[in-house]
């Protein structure tokens, strides 16, 4: 099935490390349009170590774009602190609000 496309705009509200649950990110395959394929997330529903992943992470202020259609995941947060970040998705005007 073809997700639909979003460009998803991720303000960071405080630092956001890798120990918080950045968002996993794979670059490189956000031409696919397709699912997350089973294998880049484990049986626990956490994602796997893939060498070319990328964490989302970053300082307060930062805003972090991506589309959507990239293969992504969550990851843990390992910290005693909040992720507090605000999403804002943009799609065209014939893209399903949510599915």
């Amino acid at each position: 099935m073809t997700p639909p496309i979003y460009i998803r705009l991720s303000f960071l509200i405080e630092d956001v490390e890798e120990d918080m649950g950045p968002t996993a990110l794979l670059p490189g395959t956000h031409g696919t349009h397709v699912n997350s394929p089973p294998w880049f997330t484990a049986p626990d529903g956490q994602p796997r170590q893939v060498p070319e992943m990328v964490l989302a992470s970053g300082k307060a202020g930062d805003c972090l774009i991506n589309d959507t259609s990239i293969y992504h995941t969550n990851t843990p947060n390992l910290s005693d602190r909040v992720r507090k970040v605000i999403w804002a998705l943009y799609a065209g005007s014939r893209t399903p609000i949510w599915v």
